[in-house]
């Protein structure tokens, strides 16, 4: 694809009222005991990205 891409990667200092807003909305959605189980295609997402050690690490309150 030709032209400008308009993605960047996130600064914490810059970014942190996303990075705050989006860990919020991940403990609302997973954070309610039950996990991605409301969420498969979630929880699909995830298991490409990480190990399943890791993936249940990062489930862990």
């Amino acid at each position: 694809q030709k032209g400008r891409n308009d993605l960047r990667l996130a600064s914490l200092r810059r970014d942190r009222e996303w990075v705050e807003a989006a860990r919020a909305e991940a403990l609302r959605m997973v954070g309610d005991g039950d996990g991605m189980a409301a969420y498969p295609e979630l929880a699909d997402e995830v298991s490409l990205f990480m190990a399943d050690d890791e993936s249940d690490f990062l489930l862990k309150s």
